[in-house]
């Protein structure tokens, strides 16, 4: 599940340094890159869908084409825990800001506090327009002190500190007034499905398929543009693989299973079920999503 998390192949990248070098068996996505050029206008940019959908991919492109610095910290489980989040943090960030290696956090201080420290640091010492990319924020989902400490991180950090948040979800920040601000630019789940021009790209260029071997509107239809479910019908994994990977299941379709199941068990207990009853109803009313 984490290789399709990429768009079509990992992507290696140093998490301490922000360095992302793009793992061969990609196809560029200039639509995406070129609505991405505009990161520097604002001072959040979200990239979010579900598993599958090359959100990672597509930014460590950006990262290698981007005449900007970037720092590049891919949030881990452990990050839950703030002091762990706020030392990996300044370990991304030290390769480009003077000073931020010896940056002390305090004795006992909040999660509010520790993002504090490090925007404050930034303001102080950030001479030039650099970039943070976090990727995999949705682990931070359901911790309220993390969820804190980048809700104060985004608030506070200087205007020459743009962020990007990769996520699954979206992440718990003011984005209603951030949007009226305009403060916020976004790449959503139907921004980043593949058009047929780009299965054909894939199919062509990077596994080597003639235009006569698939049908690349019924395919780009068929798996509405998921990127994930697209390169393992055009590729399929050799069957014993297939078996361990998907438990037994057959194609895209499994693979879209295994991962809905890993997002659906990621949501809070309430919206799991609210999901799960909603999901039998025929049709959506105001009604029916209250009973519900």
């Amino acid at each position: 599940a984490r290789e399709f998390d990429c768009s079509l192949m990992p992507v290696s990248y140093s998490r301490n340094v922000g360095q992302v070098q793009r793992a061969t068996g990609t196809i560029e996505r200039p639509r995406l890159l070129v609505k991405l050029q505009s990161v520097l206008e604002y001072k959040l940019t979200l990239i979010s869908a579900p598993p599958g959908y090359g959100k990672t991919t597509l930014a460590g492109q950006f990262v290698q084409q981007v005449q900007v610095p970037a720092a590049w910290h891919t949030i881990e489980e452990r990050d839950r825990d703030v002091p762990n989040l706020y030392t990996q943090c300044l370990s991304a960030l030290s390769p480009l800001v003077p000073g931020m290696e010896s940056l002390t956090p305090l004795q006992g201080g909040s999660a509010a506090e520790l993002a504090a420290l490090i925007a404050n640091h930034l303001r102080e010492n950030l001479r030039k327009d650099i970039i943070l990319i976090l990727d995999d924020v949705q682990n931070l989902a359901g911790s309220p002190a993390a969820e804190t400490w980048l809700r104060t991180l985004v608030r506070f950090l200087p205007n020459n500190c743009h962020l990007v948040l990769v996520s699954r979800i979206l992440p718990d920040l003011p984005l209603t007034e951030m949007i009226a601000r305009r403060e916020v630019l976004a790449i959503g789940q139907q921004e980043l499905q593949f058009t047929p021009d780009e299965v054909q790209a894939l199919a062509v260029r990077v596994l080597g398929l003639s235009q006569s071997t698939i049908d690349v509107r019924e395919l780009t239809s068929r798996m509405e543009g998921w990127p994930a479910g697209i390169i393992l019908a055009l590729y399929p994994l050799p069957p014993e693989l297939e078996r361990v990977m998907l438990s037994g299941g057959k194609g895209p379709e499994a693979l879209f299973d295994a991962l809905a199941n890993s997002m659906l068990y990621s949501q809070a207990p309430g919206l799991r079920d609210f999901l799960l009853a909603s999901s039998t109803l025929t049709r959506m009313t105001p009604e029916l999503c209250a009973q519900a």
